[in-house]
């Protein structure tokens, strides 16, 4: 039963969406002597990389744009956004249809594989080719 538990507990870690950050461009491209450190002071900053922005912080961009609703006032997330975990509770905490459409448009989308992208409207028989594309623990189940 412990290996089980332990197993499925490593499946959900695969599965998770990788939140959309701008940390890793923030320390590399932002932050150092003489450099304006305020939210404001870094969001020139990392706008003004263009094309040195990762894709991940690209999406960070996009996300805040689209959901700043959200992020403020009454919004799903406000109360969060002013904790510093604005990112988290759109992403994973707070149900997409509590939601701006424009918002939802824009999270990243949870990718499935393996068993669970065949079995998502259910378990079944899964043909030859479905077989062929799973991992060997999957083939096991």
């Amino acid at each position: 039963m412990r290996v089980v538990t332990i197993a499925l507990c490593l499946v959900a870690m695969v599965r998770a969406v990788q939140l959309p950050s701008c940390e890793s461009d923030t320390d590399e491209h932002c932050v150092g002597d003489g450099a304006d450190l305020s939210p404001e002071g870094i969001n020139t900053c990392l706008e003004g990389l263009g094309e040195k922005r990762s894709d991940r912080c690209n999406s960070f961009l996009a996300v805040n744009k689209a959901c700043a609703a959200d992020l403020k006032g009454d919004g799903a997330c406000a109360s969060a956004a002013m904790d510093g975990e604005g990112m988290v509770c759109l992403v994973q905490r707070v149900k997409p249809e509590q939601l701006s459409e424009e918002c939802q448009s824009t999270l990243p989308k949870d990718e499935l594989k393996g068993l669970q992208k065949f079995w998502k409207d259910g378990k079944r028989m899964l043909d030859i080719n479905e077989i062929a594309d799973l991992n060997a623990d999957d083939k096991d189940v």
